[in-house]
């Protein structure tokens, strides 16, 4: 008989405590808190989320309103997956809006749990800790002007190239020069111009295609440091075409030039060709990038007629 009390007692008190711990949702996307979590003060768990919220946005004149908060507060915040139930309702109502908000909230909550303070002490510390304020969108013109520094610094949509520009008394000895295609200015230019023809004739086994790619010797470094020309131009504005140095031609009929241009937010690849027709030298050139797919996107491409092209009327682009 005794044993059988024993065992309805347990029941029973199982029962009981299964019964109180009642869970209940505050808002639809937020975990579910138990509903006696604001039982002290008299409030059911929705009521007391909103008055969590107050704490959070207006936290002085709520305790002014309703100095029992504090209590309701200081025992609700005791566990951090209450807490963050509540902050996370406290977002979907559109009380916290940004990443700071939401930090502030969890330093309220950390206070109360922490400190146990009383009426004084709260507003003291909401006065010294004020509701960060929301962020206000920019207006079109403020967006205007962040793109418009933001171009400035970047280059934006602009781009550049290497062509020569030859004088009538020294047609082997051309300046280089580069051209800015773009509203915005380049900044910090690198150019490292290859000889390509030069390139094959002393590296005459390098393979051909990027599926034969290889690592290269140190010799052929050597040689590709040594048939290497690097120039740097600090800044490229809106004035068009800027001579760089004089250049001196190697003595052949035709020249290929592999350039690759580069700044800290871009990198552009050109082809540069120059033929000798009638005694005097003529250029052609191609200016692509490469996509976020790898694909080849032409920048700018440049042939004149009396440059040779191909049966179709094209130009071989290719190295190899």
């Amino acid at each position: 008989m005794r044993h059988g009390l024993i065992v309805l007692l347990f029941v029973l008190t199982f029962t009981s405590c299964a019964h109180e711990v009642q869970m209940v949702k505050i808002t639809p996307n937020c975990p579910e808190i138990p509903a006696t979590t604001f039982k002290a003060v008299g409030l059911d768990a929705r009521a007391g989320s909103l008055k969590f919220g107050q704490l959070v946005t207006v936290g002085e004149i709520s305790i002014k309103s309703d100095p029992q908060i504090i209590s309701g507060i200081s025992q609700s915040v005791r566990d951090d997956q209450t807490t963050d139930a509540l902050i996370c309702a406290a977002r979907d109502r559109g009380e916290l809006k940004s990443e700071e908000q939401i930090a502030h909230a969890w330093k309220v909550a950390r206070f109360y749990n922490r400190t146990n303070p009383t009426a004084e002490d709260a507003i003291k510390f909401h006065k010294e800790n004020p509701f960060p304020a929301t962020p206000q969108p920019r207006s079109e013109t403020d967006l205007k002007e962040m793109q418009t520094i933001r171009e400035a610094l970047s280059g934006g949509d602009s781009f550049c190239f290497v062509s020569f520009f030859f004088m009538s008394d020294a047609p082997a000895r051309p300046h280089v020069a580069m051209t800015l295609v773009g509203k915005s200015p380049l900044q910090n230019i690198h150019v490292r111009i290859v000889d390509w023809e030069r390139y094959s004739a002393e590296i005459p086994d390098l393979p051909k295609g990027k599926e034969n790619a290889r690592t290269i010797s140190s010799a052929e470094f050597k040689k590709v440091q040594r048939l290497t020309k690097h120039l740097h131009l600090p800044i490229l504005g809106l004035t068009g075409t800027v001579m760089l140095e004089p250049w001196t031609l190697p003595d052949r009929d035709q020249i290929t030039y592999q350039i690759d241009i580069s700044t800290p937010y871009q990198e552009y690849h050109q082809h540069l060709k120059l033929r000798k027709v009638n005694g005097e030298w003529i250029q052609a050139f191609r200016v692509l990038k490469i996509g976020l797919h790898e694909e080849e996107i032409v920048l700018r491409e440049y042939v004149p007629d009396a440059f040779s092209k191909d049966q179709f009327g094209k130009v071989n682009w290719l190295y190899f």
